[in-house]
């Protein structure tokens, strides 16, 4: 049976399952009554499309226009009823049963905009800092999108990939309340993704805030409300572009104008060259192509599954989520069992109320990863084997029936390959595409983490109204193991005759041997465990109709231990937050955090890291229609305490090494000596972010139109560094410093517009980031002014300015003098910039900007028509700069030649090539970062686009089903920019293009 075979197979058993749990339970109902009621507001007025649910969730019906409803459900069961504005309510009714009336909730205070933040959550109203984020189950019905990080890109404004805040680094995930790796979270699981921007907003974070936060909050049970949701997806990866490079033919006329532009007799003659170009006998005269359809497929395939089920009631919650993802390999060698990569997952979080007073719940993840891989580096070879080293197939039909074999060998001893075929090789390329594939053995390489969140949350109303505690313990362990069995194999250089018109193999010679070991070997990849826990305290009261207070004051602590690494990595800290609101309109938070330094020495280890935001709501209009329906105008302004990035902790001791013996008495007495490598520095202190934010966000035109905008500021300041002021003698015994300081400025706009025409809905989204860093403090000394990276970009890109291609020798000798090597017409020419006749690593100025993009954007759009829904997604960058570089790009000596140098220069195309001479030698002056190898790095990628088709309600019942929405979608679909394909050229495993069509059913 084929892999694809048993992925259906695996997905039919869960389906049975799902439909089995949702008939079981329906089998098992006890009888019912009928229930008949109306649902209203405060004003007696018919609430339509409320959703009311009976017997934990196993019995729905809507509201009507009227607000009428009908449910079966059994006596006394309690009915749950929503509705969206207004607030859930839980009851138990009767037969006769009145008015079921239901409290409307402020705008943007309903349950759709309560927001996860530090240790807490509130309404979108209430937020005072810089904070976005997305409803995972908003947009699960129209995007299925595969990886966590595909979900948050271009959705949230200041967010590059997934992972950056406002360009300036990798933001801290929590996840469920402790620092963990999302990356092995199934996006099925999340409820809400939360992207704290500011100090004021992650400050309670302590010391890793520094960069933003990121809060991923996974699904949890409801009670009344029972979930089973099933999601199935199969699909097909295909590479976007692979590497393209020259036949042998090709390869020998280049080299050869490689050694005559060197002055070198060539390596091949004409004669010889016509036989590879030919192809008479490929075995021979081979032209390997390593990426073409005989070692790779067109795709690879992937299969997807994930189910939910949760529910229960008011005493006990449950959510469990078990997931399986499997994607094979483009190997089209061996059976596609022999490369595969597989995930499994699966997750439990439980509520307990215990009493009226003391609340529990926990969170438990299991998963576990496992990839296969041949032994040898496919990928490795493909792009530095030469076409023309050897054939990997010798066929057997070729060696004359009296060729001379080794000794003790011949054709019934040597392992035949696809049933006719002995391995290629020489004495010198014993790697063989094949023989690692069929008879190396294999890698396989496992991970698996293991992680239990514990928590107790106590009402302390008896001690002081609005008062709670709230504990939380968690456990983190992840391991690496490596599995493989490592055989070997024989590969045979052969000696070729050609008699009457026909070549054939007179004699091989046998390198390597023919060894199945049979022994599984394991490797311990290492570990990580972490450990985490905190204790809050928080009090919540209103006084009157005007006057809100909150606060919370927390304790918290966090150890991670790795495998090789001595000391662990701690954090620690206290925090507090004060929130103030007067009537919903003026909010004020104060948040702050006494972290702790354990990196520091004793006595500079504790810092506070304060900070204040205020948010005025200008306009709240709680009416749906008018032209402004919502401003509220934000500030914030803080100070965060973070410890220097690296292992060693103790850069205020100074640190020793012995040394080479000291010697007297003219030699003939020495001692061993001990050498200081590192001066100690006992007043190193904290690094600082000061961070200032100014915000704007509203809602126009009948709450159609959503904005937010805002500016920011931060200054990196005490950054460490090893200054270059000390005298040359003392080497590299200088100690670290607080010295260095950066500026981040920028701003973001995030728009979202949403409008409904009859049947026919759309929501357009857009947002920009525009960003910038400078170099305030730079401990730097340098021969010339521009040189200097004070006053630049934290990612100014220095290299040489070319001026084109030397012309001839006059040309050389009239130029300033290249010192990277000898140079020769076709060679790269270097402009002088200080005009001292040289041209060195002095001639280096700023040519670009690397990796901080000044521009990024994100598109979205979702169109709706009954059913029917088509969903797109995609994301622009500019501003930034990159090289084509690498072996595939800056071909030097004897390395594989890739389409790239077919415009090199030569004499008559001086005038139009776009690439050095070939030379046989390194090239140094060539290959350097320079303008000639720089592109601009802007884009615009389509990232996703989905069709889904909602079955009618009336038809999903029939199934028995709630829901059922078939799609299909493709990812990574374009990219638009100039030379887009060679810009996304990899000589290792290439990206991909997805398309998939999935299928997601709730019972």
């Amino acid at each position: 049976m084929n892999k694809i075979n048993t992925s259906f197979l695996t997905i039919l058993l869960f389906l049975g399952f799902a439909l089995g749990t949702a008939s079981g339970q329906e089998m098992q109902q006890p009888k019912r009554i009928k229930i008949e009621s109306v649902v209203v507001d405060e004003n007696n007025k018919p609430i339509p499309n409320a959703l009311i649910t009976g017997y934990e969730g196993t019995v729905e019906a809507f509201s009507g226009k009227e607000g009428k409803f009908a449910i079966e459900v059994p006596a006394s069961s309690s009915l749950l009823i929503e509705a969206k504005g207004f607030k859930d309510t839980t009851l138990i009714v009767g037969p006769e049963a009145g008015p079921i009336t239901l409290m409307k909730q402020r705008f943007l205070m309903d349950e759709d905009h309560r927001v996860n933040i530090a240790f807490g959550q509130v309404s979108k109203k209430e937020l005072v800092n810089s904070v976005s984020y997305v409803n995972i189950k908003d947009i699960n019905g129209y995007d299925n999108a595969q990886y966590f990080y595909n979900a948050l890109g271009s959705r949230i404004p200041g967010l590059l990939g997934g992972s950056n805040i406002r360009g300036i680094g990798s933001a801290l995930f929590i996840v469920d309340g402790f620092p963990r790796d999302p990356s092995d979270i199934n996006l099925e699981e999340v409820e809400q993704i939360t992207v704290l921007k500011d100090a004021n907003a992650a400050v309670l974070w302590g010391t890793q805030a520094r960069n933003g936060v990121v809060i991923v909050t996974t699904k949890r049970g409801q009670a009344y409300k029972r979930r089973i949701n099933v999601s199935v997806e199969q699909g097909i990866s295909k590479p976007i572009v692979l590497p393209k490079y020259l036949g042998s033919a090709d390869y020998m006329n280049l080299y050869n104008e490689a050694l005559a532009n060197d002055g070198l007799p060539a390596a091949w003659a004409d004669t010889t060259i016509a036989h590879y170009a030919a192809g008479t006998n490929p075995y021979r005269y081979p032209s390997v192509d390593y990426y073409s359809s005989e070692y790779l497929r067109d795709y690879k395939p992937f299969t997807r599954l994930a189910t939910e089920f949760s529910g229960g009631n008011d005493a006990t919650q449950y959510f469990t989520s078990v997931g399986w993802m499997h994607s094979g390999s483009l190997y089209a060698l061996g059976t596609g069992r022999d490369a595969s990569d597989d995930r499994f997952n699966v997750r439990c979080n439980v509520n307990l109320k215990i009493n009226d007073y003391i609340k529990s719940h926990v969170n438990a993840l299991v998963v576990v990863e496992g990839n296969k891989r041949p032994n040898g580096n496919f990928w490795g070879n493909a792009a530095t084997l030469h076409p023309n080293y050897y054939s990997p197939l010798l066929p057997a039909s070729l060696i004359k029936h009296d060729a001379e074999w080794p000794a003790g060998g011949d054709l019934a001893t040597s392992k035949l390959i696809r049933g006719g075929y002995i391995l290629g090789g020489t004495s010198q390329y014993t790697d063989n595409a094949y023989g690692n594939m069929f008879l190396g053995g294999y890698t396989q390489t496992m991970r698996r983490t293991a992680r239990v969140n514990m928590g107790i949350d106590i009402d302390l109303r008896a001690i002081a109204k609005g008062l709670q505690l709230k504990t939380l313990l968690s456990t983190n362990i992840y391991n690496t193991y490596f599995e493989s069995v490592e055989n070997t194999y024989a590969i045979y250089q052969p000696t070729w005759t050609y008699h009457n018109g026909v070549d054939s193999i007179s004699s091989l010679k046998k390198i390597g041997t023919d060894l199945n070991t049979g022994v599984q070997n394991l490797d311990d990849g290492g570990f990580t465990r972490s450990f985490g826990t905190y204790a809050a305290l928080d009090y919540a009261r209103s006084f009157g109709k005007d006057h809100s207070f909150s606060g919370t004051f927390l304790a918290y602590f966090d150890n991670l231990t790795q495998s090789a690494v001595i000391i662990n990595e701690k954090n620690s800290h206290l925090g507090l937050r004060l929130n103030y609101d007067f009537r919903k309109r003026l909010f004020v938070d104060f948040s702050s955090a006494y972290v702790n330094g354990f990196k520091l020495e004793k006595g500079r280890r504790g810092e506070l890291s304060p900070t204040l935001g205020l948010a005025w709501a200008i306009s709240d209009n709680a009416k749906e229609k008018g032209l402004v329906n919502y401003l509220k105008l934000k500030a914030s302004a803080g100070i965060i305490n973070y410890e220097f990035t690296g292992d060693d902790y103790r850069l205020y001791e100074s640190t020793f090494i012995s040394g080479s013996n000291y010697s007297w008495f003219d030699g003939q007495r020495s001692i061993p000596q001990t050498d200081i490598s590192r001066s100690g520095n006992p007043d190193l202190t904290f690094e600082k972010m000061k961070n200032v934010n100014i915000g704007l966000e509203g809602c126009f035109l009948n709450r159609s139109l959503w904005l937010d905008a805002g500016v920011f500021y931060n200054r990196n300041s005490g950054l460490l560094v090893r200054r270059g002021i000390y005298a040359p003698y003392i080497g590299n015994s200088y100690p670290y410093e607080n010295y260095g300081i950066i500026d981040y400025k920028g701003a973001e706009l995030g728009l979202n517009w949403t409008e409904q025409i009859g049947q026919f809905s759309f929501d357009l989204g857009a947002n920009v980031l525009l960003s910038n860093s400078e170099k305030i403090k730079v401990d730097e000394i340098w021969s010339n002014a521009y040189q200097y990276r004070q006053g630049k970009a934290r990612d100014a890109l220095f290299g040489l300015e070319a001026l084109g291609f030397f012309v001839d020798d006059a040309d050389i000798s009239g130029h300033a003098v290249q010192e990277f090597g000898e140079v020769r017409p076709g060679d790269i020419k270097y402009r002088d910039q200080n005009n001292d006749g040289k041209i060195n690593t002095d001639d280096e100025i700023q040519i670009g900007n690397k990796s901080d993009l000044r521009i990024s954007y994100g598109l979205s759009l979702t169109m709706k028509y009954k059913g029917l829904s088509l969903f797109a997604i995609g994301n622009g960058r500019s501003g930034s700069d990159n090289f084509y570089d690498g072996a595939y790009f800056w071909i030097a000596g004897n390395d594989k030649y890739s389409e790239e140098v077919l415009n090199r220069w030569k004499p008559e195309t001086a005038a139009t090539a776009t690439y050095p001479r070939l030379s046989s030698k390194a090239s140094p002056n060539n290959f350097r970062y320079s303008t000639f190898w720089m592109y601009r790095d802007d884009y615009f990628s389509l990232d996703r686009v989905q069709l889904s088709l909602n079955l009618p309600k009336r038809l999903a019942y029939r199934i028995a089903t709630k829901d059922l929405i078939l799609y299909i979608k493709g990812e990574n679909l374009a990219r638009l920019s100039k030379d887009a394909t060679k810009r996304q050229i990899r000589t290792s495993e290439p990206a991909y293009r997805n398309y998939a069509v999935g299928l997601r059913i709730m019972f």
